[in-house]
């Protein structure tokens, strides 16, 4: 017997080391799998959420929106699904190293499978317009997050810059329309020489305003377009509950 083997068998014994009974490898073996198969979902619902961000992002709108010399598709992309996207990524790999036959594996072979999967799956809750839920839930539940996606719509508050985001509220015949934004401010807007698609110049609707501004509170529209992404008003609602819940100082 080597000096080795010998000295763990009498640490062994001398600590009176008992071996764990099979059950408890058992259940350890099954959170480390349904630890990483939560994962792998997260991951999949924020890589939803990352192609939901982009496909739905009006490009043309975030052109005119450069600030400060930084280029407008900095200002919006998303940096949060792309954290969040990149976390559960890891803890994916670090999980499933961990499974019976994970260390066999090589660490890019984990990495680009489950990056496979997760833009399959993604792909799919993206189709089936999973993203635009989550981010109605999380906008209602989770005030932090609701506050984060207010400032990203902020972004796109640029009349300065020839871009108007807001919520149609009245229209007056076919030239003249009136728009609150995200800050509810009320904007009167000129559409009489606007380009603009059918059905669209409606009460309720949320459009991009593209033109110039005119005095403190006009603008002249020379195409208005529909949002890509219906959050607006949840976004004004979330906005006047949060008011209604601050305390008047004392």
């Amino acid at each position: 017997m080597s000096d080795l083997k010998k000295s763990v068998l009498d640490t062994i014994k001398k600590e009176d080391v008992k071996p764990k009974p099979k059950w408890w490898f058992a259940v350890m073996h099954s959170i480390v799998w349904v630890g990483a198969g939560i994962s792998v979902i997260v991951g999949s619902i924020a890589t939803a959420v990352v192609f939901h961000e982009i496909f739905g992002t009006d490009w043309m709108v975030v052109e005119r929106l450069e600030h400060d010399g930084i280029p407008g598709f900095l200002l919006v992309l998303p940096y949060l699904w792309f954290g969040a996207l990149g976390i559960t990524l890891l803890a994916a790999y670090y999980l499933y190293r961990h499974t019976e036959n994970g260390y066999k594996k090589g660490p890019v072979g984990i990495l680009i499978g489950t990056v496979v999967i997760s833009v399959v799956l993604g792909s799919v809750l993206y189709e089936r317009q999973v993203p635009e839920r989550v981010k109605d839930v999380m906008v209602e539940h989770l005030p932090p997050f609701a506050e984060f996606e207010m400032q990203r719509q902020e972004v796109f508050m640029a009349p300065e810059r020839g871009v108007l985001v807001g919520v149609i509220t009245d229209v007056q015949g076919d030239k003249l329309m009136v728009v609150n934004d995200i800050r509810e401010r009320e904007w009167s807007v000129d559409i009489a020489e606007a380009r603009y698609g059918d059905d669209l110049i409606q009460v309720d609707k949320e459009v991009v305003c593209l033109g110039e501004k005119e005095g403190d509170f006009g603008f002249v529209a020379a195409e208005v377009r529909p949002m890509r992404e219906r959050v607006l008003k949840r976004l004004i609602d979330f906005r006047k509950k949060v008011e209604r819940n601050v305390k008047p100082p004392m």
